[in-house]
């Protein structure tokens, strides 16, 4: 049996020292300049995180506080309301009882009678209101929900 002959060995280019050291310090840069890049842009990212969560906690700030102001001008418009009512209550049995003393009582059965008619009318009437009030929040609140 024959020995194979020894595989010659390839010779690699080689760069004189200096200029190899020269590669090496511009490949170093790079990589230094890189990450200093790579450092500037996570800081950008986090300081965009930063902005963003001031920026929804203002939001949910005004809105506790849009909220708390709608409820206590609902409360007062209530309390008004109910006041104005017992006003209103307070004069037609003061009328009713001036209609009584003076032996009018037909007067006052057709007055409770145009009453009852504009109560009912009055109930359809803000019931239908208040109806297309909610339908209109409702949509208006599902169009922001999209948004």
């Amino acid at each position: 049996m024959m020995a194979k002959p020894p595989v010659p060995r390839q010779e690699t280019a080689r760069l004189d020292p200096q200029r190899e050291a020269d590669l090496m310090d511009k490949w170093l840069e790079n990589q230094r300049m890189e990450m200093e890049i790579q450092k500037e842009q996570m800081r950008l990212k986090n300081r965009e995180i930063d902005t963003d969560k001031a920026l929804a906690e203002k939001s949910i700030d005004a809105q506790l506080e849009d909220r708390s102001r709608t409820r206590v001008q609902a409360t007062k418009l209530t309390k008004y309301a109910l006041i104005f009512l017992g006003v209103v209550i307070l004069m037609l049995l003061i009328f009713g009882g001036y209609v009584i003393s003076k032996d009018k009582e037909a007067v006052l059965s057709e007055l409770i009678g145009l009453f009852i008619e504009l109560f009912k009318y009055g109930i359809g009437a803000v019931t239908g209101y208040f109806i297309a009030k909610a339908k209109f929040k409702s949509d208006a609140s599902n169009k922001n929900d999209d948004d």
